[in-house]
């Protein structure tokens, strides 16, 4: 009787490595919202777990009385001082390979995971701000809104993901962009235009 294949141990033989198409990118982090700011990176960079931060509050909201003959105003607190604690967000991972397993997958783990790693903190510091602008205006990832966010009241919630679907009050209009513009106080000056 021949031998035949089916006799025979045959072994497999492997493609180059390639990397998987990522699932999610890091889109917030590349995109102009995101800019760095040196004073809290070195903040976040020094020691401690807290940053303080002093601010002196508002005044020019402050209304003028109707002066009256006889009649002294009344004094007001022109201006007070507040502070905001700034968290720093300390994460790690750590990332590993041995001799043997390049050996064995004929490839170089770590060679590809440095050149992941960079996109890979990108995509976890996005998940990380993502968390903190829910809380902060109040609305869960895909759960209920709630006023329990610092920040809801500057939040503009008309908007859907229905597509064509959408009511009218779900459209983006003038109307709605003044008024969402108009929240952002003296930050307004900031704002850039969206590019097609």
């Amino acid at each position: 009787m021949p031998t035949t294949i089916g006799n025979l141990w045959v072994p497999e033989v492997w493609l180059d490595a390639m990397r998987e198409k990522l699932a999610t990118r890091p889109s917030l982090f590349n995109s102009p919202v995101v800019s760095p700011n040196p004073k809290a990176t070195q903040l976040a960079s020094g020691p401690g777990e807290t940053a303080v931060i002093p601010f002196w509050k508002d005044i020019t909201d402050q209304s003028d009385e109707v002066q009256k003959e006889d009649t002294a105003p009344a004094v007001d607190n022109v201006i007070t001082a507040g502070i905001m604690k700034a968290v720093a967000c300390n994460r790690v991972t750590k990332n590993s390979s041995t001799a043997l397993a390049a050996a064995v997958s004929g490839g170089e783990p770590v060679g590809e995971m440095v050149a992941q790693m960079a996109t890979r903190r990108l995509k976890q510091r996005q998940t990380t701000l993502l968390a903190m602008l829910r809380a902060a205006f109040g609305s869960g990832a895909g759960g209920p809104n709630n006023t329990d966010g610092c920040l809801h009241a500057l939040k503009v919630d008309r908007f859907t993901e229905a597509g064509d679907g959408a009511a009218p009050d779900h459209v983006m209009n003038v109307d709605t962009f003044i008024n969402a513009k108009s929240l952002m106080g003296e930050m307004m000056d900031n704002l850039l235009p969206g590019r097609s």
